[in-house]
């Protein structure tokens, strides 16, 4: 009876065969699309959210200095010694923002594009006001917001009366003291 039994079972054809192997690199092909997809956006994710907290930084930094300041003023050329903050992007870099104290570099700010800035009166304050522009992987979002200066007070013109605009191939900076 055994010896029936294998005599009797055929085995898969070739057509057979090579129809399963063909669905299986269909259904395999699929699924590699998919992760090499999701793999690629999680690493894009991840370089944006570096930029992005980056710019944060900048902000962070501009958050916890500015309303202390007590004089805010832009300046041409290169900053060379120049007393206080400085914040501006150095000649021959790719594409990095640099605040230096006295000199010193304190913070340098990967993936900025543009940096925009001006004051303005408000009541008997001036606020300064910035737009920090940053890209990432071809994709560009922007930080921006006003902080009261709150040791500058009863001016009688904004210290800087229309936005400046800092980009990679500009040659001014702003001093911060």
């Amino acid at each position: 009876m055994k010896r029936r039994f294998w005599k009797n079972k055929k085995g898969m054809s070739l057509v057979e065969l090579i129809a399963v192997m063909a669905i299986s690199v269909v259904v395999v092909g699929a699924a590699m699309t998919a992760l090499y997809g999701s793999s690629r956006s999680t690493s894009d994710g991840a370089a944006d959210y570096g930029n992005h907290s980056d710019a944060q930084l900048l902000e962070a930094w501009l958050h916890n200095n500015i309303p202390t300041a007590q004089h805010i003023a832009p300046g041409t050329g290169v900053p060379r010694g120049v007393a206080g903050y400085t914040l501006f992007f150095p000649s021959g870099t790719d594409g990095y923002f640099e605040i230096a104290k006295n000199g010193v570099s304190v913070l340098q700010v990967g993936g900025i594009r543009s940096f925009a800035v001006s004051t303005a009166n408000v009541g008997l304050h001036q606020t300064f006001s910035y737009r920090i522009t940053a890209e990432s992987g071809g994709r560009t979002f922007v930080l921006s917001g006003g902080i009261v200066l709150n040791n500058i007070a009863n001016a009688t013109t904004p210290l800087i009366p229309s936005e400046l605009i800092y980009t990679k191939t500009s040659t001014g900076y702003l001093v911060i003291s």
